[in-house]
């Protein structure tokens, strides 16, 4: 099964490192998954990018925004809607 994103890798002593953000396992999404998901699960729904199906997604999916958006490669509003999203999900009123 392909996956998105993945969570560890192998060193090449053979032992292996989980990827993390914060301490917490980065999130990892199958392929199928993702394809399943609703166009609304997506902080930009037209191109389906940014999914969002849960909170932690969610919490990736603002911080991806925002390095993409100082690398001149997102708009200042799509950030805006992405982060609009993502705080709806994680339930902040910011």
């Amino acid at each position: 099964m392909k996956r998105v994103r993945v969570a560890s890798r192998a060193r090449s002593d053979g032992s292996d490192r989980t990827r993390t953000i914060g301490g917490t396992p980065m999130s990892t999404m199958t392929v199928e998954a993702r394809k399943r998901l609703l166009k609304s699960d997506f902080g930009l729904p037209g191109s389906k990018k940014y999914p969002m199906p849960d909170p932690r997604h969610a919490a990736n999916a603002k911080a991806r925004a925002s390095q993409q958006e100082a690398r001149g490669k997102l708009s200042a509003s799509a950030k805006q809607k992405i982060d609009a999203k993502a705080n709806r999900i994680l339930g902040k009123n910011a």
